[in-house]
């Protein structure tokens, strides 16, 4: 017996999850969505769907796109509850948990303050008992923290409890690089101890695609190879491609990256600043249609991980068609860069 227990213990929830995807909004539905008149319409539309018709009217534009997004975690939350491992649903939720953890892990080194969201998947107390170590801290986070507190104790910059300089011009980088590694490490490890080969194989080719995405981004943005090589993509990340990848030449990181990617539509790879975003859209697609198959298993964990894969795509659509109403945006860019649905 694996930690997602018996297949029957999961027939209930799995028919729950049958009627749910018959919900998931269609390719030509976010097309239509995005051609209402205004944000109003828009709100109103959405909330004529199932899925979103509890979801409050956002006091303002400007807390629309959070709005929108709330409704995922709620849908989430909900089928946490009804599921017999609630580790499965916990997958779904990773990001925002590594979100929260970078914006505290930012105000204690950078002293930033302004615009931080509200928390909801910590408390303050929660955070500082993690990064002291404390014995109440969570325990599933408790290793991934203590590698990126020593990774980042270079950057201590209040020693001695005065403030000083930082040991590089501009740390956020490296900061980032760090959390993005722990949340893919921790991301990959809940998955495997979910017990099912299909999450685990998933989550593994998600892992390497999103991987690949940030040494992308790290080498646009002027990341020296070397850091790269002997930190991000150290163990369990130590992956052949991922490593010729951060070592390639500029000119050939497209070809090198495409050697091991197949797209959804066999679009073709070309690495710039200017296509990061169709790249992150390429690999969304190619990991939803690798998901797809999930449906097709009649009682498991893998129908809700599948579905809830699809609804995190669905609510990605909804928030980029929300945030092109709020700032008058060109809906033609956002077509191009709306993601492949999972109905």
């Amino acid at each position: 017996m694996t930690r997602t227990l018996e297949q029957a213990d999961w027939t209930f929830v799995s028919g729950v999850t049958a009627v749910a995807e018959t919900r998931l909004l269609t390719n030509d539905e976010f097309l239509d969505l995005l051609h209402l008149p205004t944000l109003d319409a828009f709100v109103q539309r959405l909330k004529q769907v199932e899925t979103y018709a509890h979801m409050p009217v956002p006091e303002s534009p400007d807390a629309a796109r959070r709005t929108v997004e709330q409704e995922y975690i709620r849908g989430v939350r909900i089928f946490r509850s009804e599921s017999p491992d609630a580790a499965v649903s916990d997958l779904a939720l990773v990001n925002y948990l590594f979100a929260e953890l970078r914006s505290f892990v930012r105000s204690r080194l950078l002293k930033e303050q302004a615009g931080r969201a509200a928390l909801s998947f910590f408390t303050v107390t929660e955070l500082e008992s993690l990064w002291n170590d404390s014995a109440d801290a969570r325990e599933d986070l408790r290793a991934p923290v203590e590698r990126i507190r020593r990774g980042l104790e270079p950057l201590d910059f209040t020693r001695g409890g005065e403030r000083v300089e930082p040991l590089t011009e501009d740390p956020t980088g490296f900061i980032d690089l760090l959390l993005d590694r722990e949340e893919l490490v921790y991301f990959l490890e809940q998955a495997r101890a979910v017990g099912s080969p299909f999450i685990t194989g998933w989550a593994e080719k998600c892992v390497r695609l999103t991987a690949a995405l940030a040494v992308i981004r790290a080498r646009l943005s002027g990341e020296k190879s070397e850091r790269l090589t002997g930190s991000f993509l150290a163990p369990p990340l130590d992956d052949e491609w991922l490593l010729a990848l951060a070592v390639a030449d500029a000119d050939r990181t497209g070809t090198a990256f495409a050697r091991h990617f197949a797209s959804a539509e066999g679009e073709s790879v070309e690495v710039s600043r200017a296509s990061v975003g169709k790249i992150a859209r390429m690999v969304d697609d190619r990991l939803t249609l690798d998901a797809i198959p999930a449906k097709h298993v009649t009682f498991g964990p893998e129908r809700v991980f599948g579905y809830l894969r699809g609804l995190h795509i669905e609510n990605l659509n909804l928030r980029l068609i929300t945030e092109t109403f709020v700032v008058q945006g060109d809906r033609d860019e956002t077509r191009r860069r709306l993601r492949l649905s999972y109905a």
